[in-house]
């Protein structure tokens, strides 16, 4: 996939190009799902680059999916990808702490932990303290993210924001935003698609989750 182009000395263009790979056995796995859907599989890609396609912003933007066991991490600008990162790290590692750290069967820990969020003052929260460690580790995982990509182009991230099924984890964008100091814009993930209007008032809140989704449909329906 085409990262980047330049111009050469003599006026003729390269690109930089990006190698990505996925192992024979997950590939296998997919298409068996979705042959047994009665489904063909027309592509495979990764997940950073549906996400690159699915917020595309002209100023270079950090974009952090949260999925449930890992956080795909993405730099994109005008929606090529221009860094990846990921960590081990997502949102049932958040739900299994509060499950242990207040003994909690998990469909509670749960529901607590998307009701209440990293709301609370510092050591005043029980909660907010099982919370934060892990979600510290994912925003400094998103910080090597943001200056690894400064440091290879010489250019400023700037601005974030935050999809997958944590997104909308309460006080999250606050802690983030201090922490790698860029301003968080919500994702705008259905801004240009098509839906009910009976949709509109959870457009916002769903539409992070289907970030991917929305980024790999983008690239048959848009040119």
């Amino acid at each position: 996939a085409p990262v980047d182009e330049y111009v050469g000395e003599k006026g003729n263009t390269f690109q930089r190009l990006m190698l990505a790979g996925i192992p024979n056995k997950m590939v296998a796995s997919l298409s068996h799902i979705c042959k047994a859907a009665g489904l063909s599989v027309s592509a495979i890609e990764l997940d950073v680059l549906a996400l690159a396609r699915a917020i595309p912003s002209e100023k270079p933007t950090l974009i952090a999916d949260i999925g449930g066991i890992t956080t795909n991490i993405a730099v994109a600008e005008n929606g090529l990808l221009k860094h990846a990162r990921q960590t081990d790290y997502g949102g049932i590692h958040l739900t299994r702490a509060v499950s242990k750290g207040l003994g909690l069967g998990m469909t509670r820990a749960e529901t607590l932990k998307k009701r209440r969020g990293l709301l609370g003052e510092e050591g005043a929260s029980e909660l907010y303290s099982l919370l934060v460690p892990f979600i510290d580790v994912i925003i400094q995982e998103c910080r090597q993210a943001q200056m690894e990509y400064e440091r290879r182009y010489g250019r400023e991230v700037a601005q974030f924001t935050i999809v997958g099924g944590t997104a909308n984890l309460k006080a999250l964008p606050d802690r983030a935003s201090e922490f790698l100091e860029l301003p968080y814009i919500a994702p705008q993930v259905l801004g240009d698609v098509d839906y009910a209007s009976r949709l509109a008032p959870i457009a916002g809140e769903i539409g992070g989750r289907l970030a991917a989704a929305v980024g790999a449909a983008k690239r048959y329906f848009y040119i």
